[in-house]
């Protein structure tokens, strides 16, 4: 029997298809509807062996907050890194960065961020270390612009559990 979280999910996963798409019609959705229950299936039955949505359940409020602020930082960061490319500035350095973060969902999607924001790639995860490639220029030299950008991430995943 299918469960409410499984059924939310295929809504969810079935709305990111129809986005990825870019247009609404019957056979989109319906595409959509049939990859999110096969995903979920071999997710549930080859890779985890247990309930996706029972091991990774995220309040909706907590995505809603947590897409918004990737939507705007990867505009935000990526009018920033688009000058920097086209005028051959591209220094880069690696950053450890140390989060309070404790699920390991959370750093996970926290280190999605990073590597979805032009001009950051999450390169190494340890615990809850992740090594960050970014721009080595002198506004962030200290990284006070990245721990800001970080603890709002940090503040919205904050309530998930491991």
């Amino acid at each position: 029997m299918i469960n409410r979280g499984a059924i939310k999910n295929i809504c969810l996963f079935t709305l990111i298809w129809i986005l990825l798409n870019e247009k609404l019609n019957g056979f989109v959705v319906l595409s959509g509807i049939f990859f999110s229950v096969i995903s979920l299936y071999f997710t549930d039955k080859v890779l985890l062996g247990k309930s996706y949505s029972q091991l990774f359940h995220i309040p909706f409020t907590t995505i809603l907050a947590y897409l918004i602020y990737l939507i705007f930082q990867i505009f935000k960061s990526g009018l920033t890194a688009i000058p920097k490319v086209i005028k051959g500035d591209c220094r880069v350095k690696i950053v450890d960065y140390h989060t309070p973060l404790n699920s390991q969902l959370a750093i996970s999607l926290l280190a999605n961020a990073i590597t979805l924001t032009p001009g950051t790639i999450t390169i190494e995860k340890k615990g809850n270390i992740l090594s960050i490639l970014c721009f080595d220029d002198e506004e962030i030299t200290d990284d006070p612009e990245l721990t800001t950008t970080f603890s709002k991430y940090e503040q919205i995943l904050g309530s998930l559990k491991s």
